[in-house]
């Protein structure tokens, strides 16, 4: 699966470099295969993610493609997310409900959606608790962020359920430091809700509902110290 492959893969190369080698192998695999999804739903295939590779490379890195100088590795890094962020940008404008549309898609599964020059493809698939890319921005002074736990253990019967099962580990993992990065976590249990199953939707409003009542004093403390900053 392709989340165990990409959080093994790290920890195998040091110590066994033939090992390594055969989960890179494995990585690879999930890559063009996740492409042949994509390419047969009409999205994209696996020429337009090597030249994306490629595109990125080149970009990211000018100080050896152009003429920006960069003497430590801090610079570079700190090169390469400036330019991130600039690439993604932001959109601040948007009507509410085609906002909720473009982050409903889902590569396979909901097509992607257009809004002007933009074209939203994962709908926060890989990183649907962005609290970092909220500090990026610097216009929050507290954030609050708020995880569902959705996802019990899936019976892996089918290539979907390989495929949904992958995307769950890996999500997993990258969640983990964006809940870090936040002021205060607001966990809602949602085990046992489809995530497309909107005849519960109303369930899930009363259960963020009900998480936000038993959370509410641990909120209004972490609001106080804006407040207090602000005086």
């Amino acid at each position: 699966m392709f989340g165990k492959e990409v959080l093994t893969c790290p920890n195998l190369l040091p110590r066994y470099l033939r090992v390594g080698s055969e989960e890179k192998q494995d990585v690879l695999l999930q890559v063009i295969f996740h492409a042949r999804i994509s390419e047969e739903a009409g999205e994209f295939d696996i020429n337009e993610v090597c030249d994306g590779i490629c595109k990125k490379l080149i970009v990211r890195h000018p100080h050896i493609f152009s003429d920006t100088i960069a003497d430590t590795s801090e610079q570079v890094l700190s090169n390469w997310e400036n330019i991130k962020i600039k690439e993604k940008g932001y959109i601040n404008n948007i009507e509410l409900a085609k906002a909720i549309r473009a982050s409903s898609t889902f590569p396979g599964i909901y097509s992607p959606f257009k809004y002007k020059e933009f074209q939203f493809v994962d709908g926060g698939v890989f990183n649907h608790l962005p609290v970092k890319e909220v500090k990026k921005i610097g216009k929050a002074d507290k954030i609050i962020a708020i995880k569902f736990d959705a996802k019990k253990k899936r019976q892996v019967k089918t290539m979907y359920n390989v495929i949904m099962q992958s995307v769950d580990l890996m999500a997993e993992h990258l969640v983990k430091d964006e809940i870090e990065e936040s002021d205060y976590l607001l966990n809602v249990d949602l085990k046992g809700v489809h995530p497309f199953n909107i005849k519960k939707i109303d369930f899930c409003y009363e259960e963020g509902y009900k998480e936000t009542v038993k959370n509410i004093e641990g909120i209004k403390r972490c609001l106080q110290d804006v407040e207090q900053k602000g005086a």
